[in-house]
């Protein structure tokens, strides 16, 4: 079997199971376990980069990746890119200036101007912690939600999900993160494997050369891996990560 050079793993939902509350931070449930830990650091071993994918912030993202060594950690859908020290890429920011301003710290790109709409017409959205994105949390599919998602500008896009909406740059999404690091990364998609389980991993698995997931992933998910005669594990929460990691490594 030829080995990855690069893991992609998605965060949520593939890092991440519930443990006991000693090993979760506070307020959270969920937790990486010591063997998926271990068997990260050993697949590093072998000189197989790692980059984690996830919709979160970068401080919620780097309390969880610190520890794992990351070549590279992609946060808030796609929007950032933030290198082994946990700085966010200062030239993926720059490719992003026609959206959100030359930093996304100074508000004047048309991202933020869509905010200031949003916040107009009495919408409450969150950037907390957020250098290229901006949230919308609904409970129940609101019509400010649904208005919103009408009048959104060109040159901009938006993630769902359960508890809410994400708004960033229509570039920046998790396959043209990892594309722009391919030249870093020093390989191309059929040496990278992809772990993914949620819907917003699919379009990363149909890169990847090696695409993983579990058999109660996303069922966009699970049919694409099969399709492509990837690699599925039949054992859930920690058990199934330990079994995909011990099959991409020698």
């Amino acid at each position: 079997m030829a080995f990855p050079k690069v893991i992609v793993f998605g965060v949520d939902g593939v890092l991440l199971h519930p443990l006991p509350a000693l090993f979760t931070w506070p307020g959270e449930t969920l937790g990486l376990d010591a063997r998926t830990r271990g068997l990260v650091i050993r697949s590093q071993s072998f000189g197989i980069a790692t980059v984690f994918v996830t919709e979160r912030t970068l401080p919620y993202a780097w309390r969880i990746v610190a520890t794992l060594a990351p070549t590279w950690t992609i946060c808030e859908y796609g929007a950032l890119v933030v290198d082994r020290d946990g700085q966010p890429d200062a030239e993926w920011l720059a490719h992003l200036t026609p959206w959100i301003g030359m930093s996304g710290q100074q508000r004047d790109g048309p991202l933020w101007r869509f905010r200031a709409q949003l916040a107009s017409d009495g919408m409450i959205t969150d950037s907390t912690d957020r250098l290229a994105s901006f949230r919308y949390t609904s409970v129940d599919g609101t019509d400010p939600a649904l208005r919103a998602l009408r009048t959104i500008p060109p040159g901009l896009t938006y993630k769902a999900d359960a508890t809410g909406i994400t708004f960033l740059p229509a570039t920046a999404n998790y396959v043209n993160a990892v594309r722009w690091l391919l030249p870093d990364l020093g390989c191309n998609w059929p040496e990278i494997a992809v772990i993914g389980r949620t819907d917003a991993d699919v379009a990363l698995l149909a890169e990847a050369g090696h695409p993983c997931t579990f058999a109660n992933a996303a069922p966009a998910a699970v049919k694409l891996v099969a399709e492509r005669e990837g690699l599925t594990a039949y054992r859930t929460s920690h058990d199934g990560i330990h079994d995909v990691l011990l099959r991409l490594q020698p």
